[in-house]
């Protein structure tokens, strides 16, 4: 059996932080299994905090964030410097394994490397979002298609050059590390894939304390979390919730939204609309939480709440926030139009899953507010599933026996 693997780890910006923490899979797992991993990071704000062992090495660019053309000129800038060190990585070290997380030109850079030097090319896929995979123009929203001329251009250009070279990659990796069983589906439907391990987001290790008690009492209440944008459908959560209120007449059942606002003036919209719906005071948007505090207001809801709008960037999305509410040991309902988070509660038992109906949802909402002992089953049932489904050892596993049957 071969040993101490060495790869090459090229993320397009950054990995997520400690709550879900993709970079335990690598870090941790595989650093476990006798990998010596190099890490390729852009930025000082990339979050990187290793762990102290000797088979994590980061190299840093200084470089700007991408948020305006000034960081696009030095986004691009960067690229033939990362040619440059991940050349010099190559011919320094044992290298086996190039692996890229998202960019497409650090996958285009990192695939002719791999290639030219004989060494297994990696490729993980997190969203079709920011790539419009397979898209037309009509069905990318507004917020999406940005008002500014240049941005428009930006983004038009990315429409019809990202699946194109997508597809490249896609058809070419060695490995694919899809997010969901769903993207590995549409994948497969049209890439001949030889190797796919599904690399589904965890919960990761560092729930410590969830007995920090935040500052404001929220009553009675369920909750959805998530970030707090237009494209996560957050005023058709608050238009079920009016309906329930309405039809179940339960005046003391409150929504607490939690999630990051990258737009605080959408933020300051949603309160306006609970504000004429005349919910203020039991509809709740929470941001900026600290990390325990978070796990906190889940342990202690009725229920978690996970409707998406059936796009393509939720329908091939990893079901993170529900694993987040099975972690949490709170039942959970959600949307059977999104497969993986489907998929999930299906398997757990963990909640109800049914079609994105008000009515429907309202009445999923009513029957467990209403059933404690049922709550406590599904709870229950759902966190053991996902202590034993839903970790990183578990597919660090899979990923190893991927790598080590195309070492020769």
């Amino acid at each position: 059996m071969t040993n101490n693997i060495e790869m090459i780890i090229v993320p397009r910006e950054y990995y997520p932080n400690n709550r879900i923490n993709l970079r335990w899979l690598y870090e941790i797992e595989l650093s476990e299994m006798d990998y010596k991993i190099h890490w390729i990071y852009n930025t000082l704000n990339s979050q990187v905090h290793s762990f102290k062992n000797n088979n994590n090495i980061f190299h840093i660019n200084v470089i700007p964030n991408f948020n305006n053309i000034t960081n696009l000129i030095n986004y691009i800038r960067s690229l033939p410097i990362k040619y440059k060190q991940i050349s010099s990585l190559i011919k320094n070290n044992n290298v086996k394994i190039i692996h890229v997380r998202d960019g497409i030109f650090e996958a285009l850079i990192s695939y002719y490397l791999a290639k030219k030097n004989g060494l297994i090319f990696s490729f993980h896929l997190s969203s079709f979002f920011s790539l419009f995979y397979k898209q037309s123009l009509n069905q990318i929203t507004k917020s999406q298609y940005s008002s500014s001329l240049l941005k428009q251009i930006y983004y038009y250009i990315s429409y019809k050059l990202h699946p194109v070279f997508l597809d490249y990659i896609l058809e070419r990796c060695d490995v694919f590390n899809p997010v969901s069983f769903a993207m590995e589906k549409k994948v497969r439907e049209s890439n001949s894939l030889v190797n796919s391990v599904v690399t589904p987001l965890c919960v990761s290790k560092v729930i410590s304390n969830i007995n920090l008690k935040p500052s404001q009492d929220y009553g009675k209440y369920i909750v959805s979390s998530g970030q707090i944008i237009v494209e996560k459908g957050i005023e058709e959560l608050i238009d079920i919730f009016q309906y329930y209120k309405e039809e179940y007449q339960d005046n003391s059942l409150n929504l607490v939204i939690i999630g990051h606002t990258p737009r605080h003036i959408y933020k300051a919209r949603l309160q306006e609309v609970i504000n004429k719906k005349g919910l203020d005071g039991c509809v709740f948007l929470v941001d900026e939480l600290d990390f325990d505090e978070y796990f906190y207001i889940l342990s202690n809801s009725l229920l978690g709440i996970s409707i998406f709008p059936v796009t393509s960037s939720y329908y091939y999305s990893s079901p993170t926030r529900c694993i987040d509410y099975l972690m949490s040991k709170i039942p959970v309902i959600v949307n059977s139009e999104v497969p993986d988070q489907a998929k999930v509660v299906r398997e757990s038992k963990s909640g109800l899953c049914i079609p994105n109906d008000k009515i429907l949802i309202s009445k999923a909402i009513a029957q467990l507010v209403n059933n404690k002992i049922l709550r406590a089953l599904m709870g229950n049932s759902g966190k053991k599933w996902a202590l034993k489904n839903r970790n990183y050892s578990k597919i660090a596993i899979s990923i190893d026996t991927a790598y080590r049957n195309l070492i020769k």
